[in-house]
Order: structure tokens, then sequence, then C-alpha cells
């Protein structure tokens, strides 16, 4: 048994689902049985909330999750008319029908359960079974969403309950140790371990949503990343357990522009961490020296940082430092081996750009700089760690 998933891009039109279900077919002679995860059809997401714009900027959560869960339905039913037309025995299941519970939190739903005798059950008369995505349903039989990177999440928490691999595919062939968009030499990664591929998807890369990893890591899911129609899997890059042996490497560079920091100095700190908490705000970067704390934000977040601190005695002082841009090294060994680290900013140094923070785990080096020296830092790292 196998779970595959494909994105929006890979059944963009009826003629990329055609050569799909064609595909899936020639699987099967393999596999026996596979369930297949869709996405809605391109830009069908998009479109469905442009619509509603068009009516209002701020509809109901749970009427915006029934409408946006409608894009799914079209993919999961075209594919399972494809595969049927195919001579392949096949069905169309949204997520009451295939019992995906989840919490009751409209655009940000989490699942909670997957009913595995129920989808069992239907593969005793299919031979394939075509999920819709992205979606669930709460107690109450509202439908509900999963948010960024929902069906990567129902593709591998089906898997977690089948107890079998998942394959993801997009227009992306593999994953990658620096965005080919922004540095075209970069090289494949073949394999990665689910931390560090954590790491990378919760620092900017655009690969996999950080959810579906948690996932993958806590169950034991085995993920294929390739490119959807392509069957020769040494191309892409598989995501598992990995064992290291005092490995230090560099793997991959993930980077995120429109960074801001913000940086506070007050007497009394855990008052304003406390009321950061309160605005349920990620501290990321977070450090705390001599009265003062800084961390990273979004650039929209200043107005409710200074709202959550205007109730803050004892001079307290905000400062804000914009245009800045995030880079992350995802590997291992970085605390226990520091050599990388002194390269680093041996390097920094001596091409003249100032390293505005600097934070280090054992998985990841991350560090800020001005946004209009990344090109450059780009450049000068990909060479120094062979990206």
């Amino acid at each position: 048994m196998l779970v595959q998933k494909y994105g929006g891009s890979s059944v963009a039109t009826t003629q990329k689902i055609i050569k799909i279900a064609k595909n899936i077919k020639r699987r099967l002679e393999t596999e026996g049985k596979i369930l297949v995860v869709v996405s809605a059809m391109g830009k069908t997401t998009n479109n469905l909330i442009t619509l509603c714009e068009k009516i209002t900027n701020s509809p109901q959560k749970r009427e915006l999750d029934a409408l946006l869960s409608s894009g799914e339905q079209i993919s999961s039913s075209l594919l399972a008319i494809a595969l049927n037309n195919n001579k392949v025995k096949a069905i169309s299941l949204n997520a009451f029908q295939a019992q995906i519970n989840t919490t009751g939190d409209f655009n940000k739903a989490l699942v909670k359960t997957i009913n595995k005798q129920k989808l069992l059950s239907y593969f005793k008369d299919f031979d394939v079974l075509v999920i819709t995505g992205f979606q669930g349903t709460d107690s109450k039989n509202n439908l509900t969403t999963l948010g960024r990177g929902g069906s990567d999440t129902t593709a591998v928490a089906i898997a977690s309950v089948l107890n079998c691999d998942c394959e993801i595919f997009s227009d992306v062939e593999s994953v990658y140790s620096v965005n080919p968009e922004l540095f075209k030499k970069a090289k494949k990664l073949k394999v990665l371990s689910y931390d560090q591929m954590l790491e990378m998807a919760s620092n900017g890369a655009k690969v996999l949503d950080a959810r579906c990893v948690e996932i993958a890591k806590k169950y034991n899911v085995k993920i294929y990343l390739g490119k959807s129609l392509e069957n020769d899997h040494s191309k892409g890059t598989y995501i598992m357990e990995k064992n290291f042996i005092e490995e230090v490497s560099v793997l991959n560079m993930s980077i995120r522009d429109n960074i801001t920091k913000a940086e506070i100095k007050a007497n009394f700190i855990s008052q304003v961490v406390k009321n950061l908490k309160n605005i349920n705000l990620n501290l990321e970067m977070f450090c705390y020296q001599n009265n003062k704390i800084s961390f990273i934000c979004k650039k929209s977040e200043q107005k409710i940082i200074k709202n959550a601190l205007k109730q803050q005695k004892n001079n307290t002082k905000l400062k804000f430092f914009e245009n800045l841009c995030k880079f992350t090294l995802v590997g291992f060994g970085f605390v226990t081996h520091p050599k990388i680290t002194e390269n680093l900013t041996n390097l920094m140094q001596k091409n003249n750009i100032d390293l505005i923070s600097l934070y280090i785990t054992e998985t990841t080096i991350s560090f800020l700089i001005k946004e209009d020296e990344k090109l450059k830092a780009i450049s000068l790292l990909t060479k120094l760690f062979k990206l």
C-alpha cells in the first residue's frame, strides 16, 4: 500500500490529470493499492478567495472553509473519473466520507483522528482512493481547512494511520541545498533527516510545511519528494530517519526576506515576555542579555508589539530594525564542532558584511544581515560550504 499526494500545479489541467491517472495505473502493478491525496487545481484556492473578497474582506471563518474546501472536491472527482476511464477501480472521497476528524479551528484546524477501518473498507471494492486534501470535519460535521500545506499534512497523516510510505509530487524535482531561483548551481539533496527538513521548513524553505514533517517524524513515515510523472526516484529527495556518526556539514541554506528585528530594554523583562505571550507571538531568534531582549518579527507585527507594551512601566524602550534578511544554515554538529561558525564569521568580516544577530543550535546557524547584502552573501556562502 502507498500514499501519494499531488499538488495544485500537478493537477492544474485536465491533461495533467489524465497523465497522472495513467501513471497511477502503472504504479498499481507493483503497489496493489494506492491512496491519492490531491490539492485544488492550479490557482483555484486563490480564485475562490478573490470571489469571497468581492463580497467582503471579513467572511465568517466557517463559511470561508466551506467555500475553500470545494476546490479539492473538483480535482479529486476529476482524477477518479480519469482513473475509471482507464479501467482502474477508483472512488473519490471528501473529508466527511473518509472520516478525517479535526478540531473546530476554522482556517487552521488540526487533525485529531482518521478512521483507518473506514479507509480499508473502501479498498475491498476499489484499488485507488482519491481523497480531498487540506480539509476535515469537526465534531459538529462542519467542514474545516488545515491551513498552509494542508494537503501535505493530510497525506502524511493518512500514511501514518495506514503505516506506509508517502510520496509527495509537485513541479519541483527535489529539495536543493539553496533555493535554485536564487542560486542556479544549487545541489540536489538525496536524503534528509526529519530534523533537518523540519529546520528547513521552519526557516523559509517552501518544499514542505513543518506540520507534516512533525507528523512524519512522530510516526516514522518515510516521505519521498519528487516531480510529478517522474518515476525515477533517484532524482528526488527522501525524508527519513537518519543516523549521524560525527557528521559535520552544511546541507542547506534557507533564506527569508523582509525580516524585522525587535529590541526591547526594560527593568522587568519577565513582564515584557508575559505581554508578548498574550498576543501569541513566536519569539524567534529570542535573546536575553542585560535587561534587554531581542527577537525577529514581521513588519506587519510592529503595531501589535507596540500596543502590547503600552501598559509596560519603568522606562521601557522599544526599537525596530527593518529591511533585514535571515539566513539559516541547516546541518548537524554546529555546537560541538564550532569550526563552521568560525569560518562563517571570518568570511563575513573579511567581506564587510555586518552580522546583526547570530543564533546557533546543534542543527542550525541562523543570522541576520542587511537585505541589500543578500546576493553577495549567497555567492560567498555557497562557495565556502560547497552548496
